[in-house]
């Protein structure tokens, strides 16, 4: 199978992922085997062997010691070829002019017996890396596939969170995956991810509209008229392609009349040669998009406590809200600006127009050190006072065995709710310390999960919640 046939083979097992960018991004690392393959040539030594043999011959002509040599070396480099033939012919002959016609019979037949197993060589391993590469694609796309559908667990399904398969083909998709797979039978953590993201979500319009446009990609096909590589053997009559030991003849009287003979019932033994061209097309895809209203609602704010407290359960319950959150402002176009908090911070944007490296990134994090929330709270509050974040949601994840909001923050906090904002609590109840009874103030809502019972409570109900529907 060619590559063409592969990307054709792919898009029909896998019509719920294909993306016109999958069939790019296979095409640009067809092209990149195929050039692989000139890295690792074994072929390199015996050319340069034989481009030696043929300088010599033209500067210092044909002796007999030499065409032995050469002789040896053509049996050695292409050893299913008949190299004694030459060595008969030359045993037979004690004229200059003859041993130089025989030596050079022989370089010309080397050569086209080399470049000949050569470009057999080339697309065996072309087809080789081509189908490894394929299968690649195939489990990469099966790992895309239980990824997007997984997606489903926070509320949405496939590509509706924002993650274009295009994009995750160039990625790790199963270390996401896996962190998905880890609540997939954690019914109440599904419910507080949904929740939250409905109620950051609550004031938002939005309008649908369907947009078609129109696609530019390249198919790999092998063109005949394209004489770029010799693919193998034909009978033909094109001068230009007859092989050297055709030729020849030519020169000797008793097989000229053979050679017309051939050359007019065209069964002249000649290289077949031919080409890869990468034929452009195009084609139209309509695809359905939400615009946000002048009405939406703005940026969100997650401070994620990754102190050592956090580890075990909680870390999990931490990825998985942060996780739905985050894929949700990539999906609706929002700015989201992610802290991470122990002693220190650690803070980046990762909603819309983040990579997929920098969530990754975030979510590979590892949990330690002592907790210190006021310094998060302070860079949440101070990215609300910049332009970008006017009227965010802010939300805090975390196990809130600290002591905290001193005053001058509570200050904040107020002013900043009469801006528009609002500040949300999820409590990580895993310790029994003691606590987590009295919710901490401030916040517009507040919830603890216990990951051991897996258990959902509001302490403090938002003053608008979100239906289902």
């Amino acid at each position: 199978m060619d590559a063409g046939e592969y990307i054709i083979e792919l898009r029909e097992t896998f019509p719920d992922v294909w993306e016109p960018s999958i069939e790019q991004q296979f095409s640009a690392d067809v092209k990149a085997a195929v050039s692989a393959c000139a890295k690792s040539d074994p072929f390199a030594a015996a050319f340069a062997v034989l481009e030696a043999a043929e300088r010599e011959f033209a500067e210092k002509g044909a002796d007999d010691g030499r065409c032995c040599r050469d002789r040896e070396s053509f049996a050695k480099a292409c050893p299913g070829e008949d190299a004694d033939f030459w060595l008969e012919e030359l045993s037979e002959s004690d004229d200059d002019e003859r041993i130089a016609a025989i030596h050079g019979g022989m370089l010309r037949h080397w050569r086209a017996s080399l470049e000949r197993a050569h470009a057999l060589w080339r697309e065996q391993m072309a087809s080789e890396r081509i189908a490894r590469l394929y299968a690649e694609y195939v489990e990469r796309l099966k790992c895309i596939r239980k990824l997007l559908s997984g997606l489903a667990i926070f509320g949405k399904s496939g590509l509706g969170w924002g993650l274009e398969a295009g994009e995750l083909v160039k990625h790790d998709a199963a270390t996401l995956l896996s962190w998905l797979r880890k609540i997939e039978g954690n019914q109440e953590l599904k419910r507080l991810c949904d929740l939250l993201g409905r109620l950051m979500a609550a004031e938002k319009r939005k309008e649908r509209e369907e947009i078609v446009t129109t696609v530019e990609y390249e198919v790999p096909k092998i063109d005949t008229s394209v004489k770029e590589e010799i693919a193998g053997i034909t009978l033909g009559r094109s001068i230009e392609d007859v092989v050297p030991s055709e030729l020849a003849a030519c020169g000797d009287p008793d097989l000229e009349t053979l050679f017309d003979l051939k050359f007019i019932e065209g069964r002249l033994m000649c290289f077949d040669k031919s080409g890869v061209l990468f034929e452009k097309r195009t084609k139209d895809e309509a695809q359905t998009v939400e615009r946000e209203t002048a009405d939406g609602r703005g940026p969100m704010i997650l401070c994620i406590d990754t102190s050592g407290s956090m580890s075990g359960d909680p870390e999990v319950v931490a990825k998985a809200v942060s996780l739905a959150l985050v894929m949700r402002a990539r999906q609706e176009k929002r700015k989201c600006y992610l802290i991470k908090f122990s002693t220190g911070i650690d803070a980046q944007n990762v909603g819309d127009g983040a990579s997929l490296d920098a969530i990754i990134g975030f979510l590979s994090s590892s949990f330690n050190s002592g907790t210190d929330a006021d310094r998060a709270l302070k860079a949440g509050i101070k990215m609300m006072e910049q332009n970008d974040y006017r009227k965010a949601d802010l939300l805090v994840v975390s196990d809130f065995c600290f002591g905290w909001q001193r005053k001058k923050i509570s200050k904040r906090i107020r002013e900043q709710k009469k801006s528009g904002s609002r500040f949300y609590a999820v409590i990580v109840d895993n310790v029994g310390c003691g606590c987590h009874d009295k919710p901490p103030s401030g916040f517009d809502g507040v919830w603890r999960f216990r990951p051991g019972n897996c258990s959902l409570t509001a302490l403090k109900e938002p003053a608008r919640v979100v239906g289902n529907g």
